[in-house]
């Protein structure tokens, strides 16, 4: 007796939730959109249809116990629907047209036609640097470790001085120069030479304050040795201003900046074309900065003016 009741409790097991998964089923031939409304009720799934892609469909009949999805496929034989799941118990009818339009889209090219020294350009991606080769050359095919901080950065980062710039430039930190030499830290050389557009100029030491940067395109930092290209330089590397360059489509910026120890800077920017057929750029930048200190005595005040004209003829550039 107990060897039955355990045989009889395992055969309910087994088989209570495969009546519960395949419930009985019974649907005459009838319009296909009242057969899916019939088998939504009898088994609890819900079906997405349109009901007017459906008009003059007729389904097949079911009748018996199968499960939701072996129902639906019989439902919609011979028709030219199909159907997906979208969801727990939740299933998608639609014909093979509406399937291919939706997992199927359209390929997007983007592009933009804005160049990266543009002053209008947001870009944080800089694609080329020169400073490596002295060209024009993709940072991904540059065979030396280069960083560049572009104009977005500074932007975004309202920096007024290389320490500012250059904070987010791994390996490279400033020396303690008081506020009266700017110098820093490349890779554990200490180097006080500055290039601007791949030439060597005034060294840190023959200056007095922080170099500017309001007439700054970026800045790129070339790591590793470069005395091949530059002549005598650290081996730890070397920063190369690059300076802004006029442009034929007309730009103009005032900027105010306020801070702490009665800082006071104001800064223009303007570029355009001085004829009609823009064979004479120019480009002007300027910056009046007044502040204080948090030592007595100790004061800066600053004017600059960096201001660029461009010839461009059939045969090149040649700016001055």
């Amino acid at each position: 007796m107990n060897i039955v009741l355990r045989a009889f409790v395992l055969f309910f097991l087994l088989a209570g939730p495969t009546q519960a998964q395949n419930p009985t089923l019974n649907i005459p031939v009838q319009n296909l959109p009242d057969a899916l409304h019939s088998l939504s009720s009898q088994t609890g799934i819900q079906l997405l249809f349109n009901a007017e892609q459906m008009r003059g469909i007729r389904s097949q009949s079911v009748d018996g116990a199968m499960n939701p999805e072996a129902a639906l496929n019989r439902l919609l034989q011979g028709t030219p629907f199909t159907f997906e799941a979208s969801g727990t118990n939740t299933y998608v009818v639609k014909t093979a047209e509406d399937s291919e339009e939706t997992t199927k889209l359209p390929e997007i090219t983007v592009t933009s036609n804005l160049d990266s020294n543009s002053p209008y350009s947001t870009q944080y991606k800089v694609p080329t640097a020169s400073t490596a080769t002295k060209t024009e050359t993709p940072v991904m095919e540059t065979p030396m470790a280069i960083q560049v901080v572009p104009k977005s950065v500074l932007n975004d980062q309202q920096a007024i001085t290389l320490e500012q710039s250059l904070n987010n430039v791994s390996g490279v930190f400033p020396q303690q120069g008081f506020g009266l030499v700017e110098s820093f830290n490349i890779r554990g050389f200490e180097t006080f030479d500055y290039y601007r557009d791949g030439v060597r100029f005034q060294s840190a030491l023959t200056q007095t304050g922080p170099r500017e940067t309001a007439n700054l395109e970026r800045i790129e930092v070339l790591k590793g040795p470069a005395s091949i290209l530059f002549g005598r330089i650290q081996p730890g590397g070397m920063i190369n201003l690059v300076t802004k360059m006029p442009q034929a489509t007309p730009y103009y910026s005032v900027q105010q900046q306020f801070g702490s120890y009665n800082t006071f800077r104001t800064t223009v920017d303007a570029t355009g074309g001085l004829n009609q057929d823009n064979s004479l750029l120019y480009r002007l930048n300027f910056a009046y900065e007044d502040k204080g200190s948090f030592r007595q005595f100790v004061d800066n005040n600053h004017f600059f003016l960096a201001p660029v004209l461009q010839w461009c003829d059939y045969q090149g550039k040649l700016s001055v």
